[in-house]
């Protein structure tokens, strides 16, 4: 459902994206909010916020394994190549690709590295993320995703994926659900260009097969 594109084999030059990316920002951000539907006040955890709880322990686990997406914006990638002391031309060559999904939409991701069979994110080094303080949106908010939370079988599901998970104390239900948020606009601001329509125009995290680790699998 989803095509991979290198940068350098897309036509349009890497100003263009950017300029891009920066015009439409503002526009699809304004109306996409409008398509993230409001958690519901009897959602499972509200009644058991003890089973919500996440501690990260930096195990490098959900950046590996089968190949995968980290859908990353214009902010994300500013600021890991400002970490990196980077060019953001360099940055862009080196880390990003073009991912082209079922909708038609582009949308910016961090490249992978097929390191044994493992296709690993392109910033695991040595089993730990080498940008983890500016890591993009889409990792920070981890495992706090819609398709996570949404019930307790699914939560419970991805525990099975992630060793951080009921470990700690029971986390905030407003932070939760902020981070719930803040995801799922981060990918559409992930968004290249789209439909000229932003009210056509679906979340990924909307799919049914939607992969459940940190990085979307293809």
């Amino acid at each position: 459902p989803l095509t991979l594109c290198h940068p350098s084999h897309i036509s349009r030059s890497l100003s263009s994206y950017f300029s891009i990316v920066y015009c439409c920002k503002t526009h699809y951000s304004t109306h996409t909010r409008r398509k993230i539907p409001p958690v519901s006040e009897d959602v499972w955890y509200r009644k058991n916020v003890n089973l919500l709880k996440f501690s990260c322990t930096q195990c490098g686990s959900c950046c590996t394994g089968d190949p995968g997406v980290v859908y990353v914006t214009v902010p994300d990638i500013t600021r890991m190549a400002r970490r990196l002391k980077m060019p953001l031309e360099d940055f862009f060559e080196k880390h990003i690709r073009i991912i082209i999904n079922e909708e038609g939409t582009e949308h910016f991701s961090l490249t992978e590295e097929e390191r044994d069979g493992q296709y690993d994110c392109t910033f695991l080094m040595d089993g730990k993320c080498k940008v983890y303080l500016d890591r993009p949106a889409q990792c920070r908010t981890y495992p706090f995703w819609s398709h996570i939370v949404e019930s307790e079988e699914s939560w419970k599901e991805e525990m099975s994926h992630c060793e951080g998970i009921g470990r700690g104390e029971p986390a905030d239900i407003d932070e939760v659900e902020r981070f719930v948020e803040i995801d799922a606009q981060g990918r559409l601001e992930s968004m290249v260009m789209g439909d000229d329509d932003p009210d056509n125009f679906e979340s990924p995290t909307s799919h049914s097969d939607e992969p459940k680790q940190t990085r979307e699998k293809l």
